[in-house]
């Protein structure tokens, strides 16, 4: 009778805070992209630029 070896990946925590990092850089990425400068205004929210979310998105990208 022959043996099978399973191996089961267990991420460890820098495993999936890299993953949430890399997620957080791809979201703020986005917000930035979108949320960007129409004469003044914010062409998603259409509030002052810079808007609270290009604001925020800004801070999260400065961290990493």
């Amino acid at each position: 009778m022959s043996q099978v070896a399973v191996v089961v990946f267990c991420p460890t925590s820098v495993d999936i805070i890299e993953v949430e990092i890399a997620q957080l850089v791809q979201l703020a990425t986005a917000v930035l992209n979108e949320h960007i400068n129409d004469q003044g205004l914010c062409v998603v929210c259409r509030s002052a630029f810079p808007c609270e979310s290009a604001v925020l998105a800004e801070h999260n990208t400065a961290l990493l």
